[in-house]
């Protein structure tokens, strides 16, 4: 099962925005040698966040804060399409899979809606695996995001100026963000932006609270997050020792951003040489490199041995995190 995060720009509320259908096609292609190669009928995705914001991998800044103000709201609605699209799936298109464990993966802010939902529902999970997770909550933080958020969607320049003011950035440093907003440097924008609020210590984190999965007999929670996250940056995201009673498994990818764990559009290896710049090209073959990985891990994560297994031929865990560095 494959929950998308945040700016599922699709056109249709029925279908996962495109990086979703280049994971699905990725996993197909990457197993297609294997004993028990994956095929559609292994693949249930379910569309989250729907039109939520503009074009994310352009947005970067408005993705992450739309995940901080995602993450201190309720996911019932979230959850009951969840629900509703296993339960479809289960007992009415693969009936005769009813006991088949299911490995749910979430991405960003979907990782949250999905852990609640098959934690309150009665099927069999093999496992979680969380991609740039959101698994802390920002507190106190809602209303400042909220006004944000709507000025720089709007590209009301001044106001963003003012309210960056008003919760004392340094006049260089709203400069700067102002300049690259208006730009379009959307990713530069963001990080300026989390260093400032890190650095005034304006966001509170605290773990979020999940339920119990014992019930569910989940063997494993896999969490990987890259170097570069932004939300692992801001605190949004980062290593958690158990997650709803389950130990979790926590993987470091050096060098990866939010956007790298699945194929972007038009990566591939032989495309990446074409790109234009050497920012560009260096940007194609990283998200090349954590994408195959992580389709190779996911494929590989038919249990909490076979994950280890894996992650084994690559490092040893340090403090309790995998780290690989490519």
């Amino acid at each position: 099962m494959l929950a998308n995060g945040i700016g599922n720009n699709s056109g249709n509320p029925l279908m996962p925005p495109q990086y979703i259908h280049n994971l699905k096609a990725d996993l197909k292609e990457q197993s297609d040698s294997a004993p028990d190669p994956v095929t559609e009928d292994d693949l249930l995705a379910v569309p989250l966040y729907f039109g939520s914001l503009l074009a994310s991998e352009l947005n970067v800044l408005l993705d992450v804060i739309q995940v901080l103000i995602e993450g201190q709201t309720p996911f019932d609605f979230l959850q009951t399409l969840i629900a509703k699209s296993v339960m479809e799936f289960h007992y009415w298109i693969h009936p005769e899979d009813r006991t088949r464990p299911v490995v749910g993966i979430g991405y960003s802010g979907g990782f949250a809606p999905l852990i609640e939902a098959l934690g309150d529902m009665q099927v069999p999970v093999a496992g979680l695996i969380g991609l740039g997770a959101a698994t802390y909550q920002i507190k106190d933080t809602t209303q400042a995001l909220s006004q944000i958020i709507d000025f720089m969607k709007a590209l009301a320049l001044d106001q963003v100026r003012a309210y960056l003011i008003g919760i004392d950035f340094g006049a260089s440093t709203i400069d700067d963000i102002i300049s690259k907003i208006g730009s379009g440097l959307w990713d530069s924008a963001a990080k300026l932006f989390i260093d400032q609020v890190n650095a005034l210590g304006q966001l509170d984190k605290v773990p979020a609270i999940f339920p119990d999965l014992v019930g569910s007999q989940t063997k494993y929670v896999l969490n990987v997050i890259g170097s570069e996250d932004l939300l692992f940056n801001l605190g949004a995201a980062g290593w958690r020792s158990s997650l709803g009673g389950v130990e979790v498994i926590n993987v470091k990818i050096v060098g990866a951003s939010h956007y790298d764990y699945m194929r972007r559009s038009g990566n591939d290896s032989v495309s990446c040489t074409s790109k234009g710049t050497v920012e560009m090209i260096l940007s194609c073959i990283r998200n090349v490199m954590v994408a195959d990985f992580v389709t190779d891990l996911i494929l590989a994560a038919k249990s909490r041995e076979s994950v280890e297994g894996f992650l084994a031929q690559f490092t040893e865990p340090e403090n309790g995190v995998y780290v690989i560095d490519f």
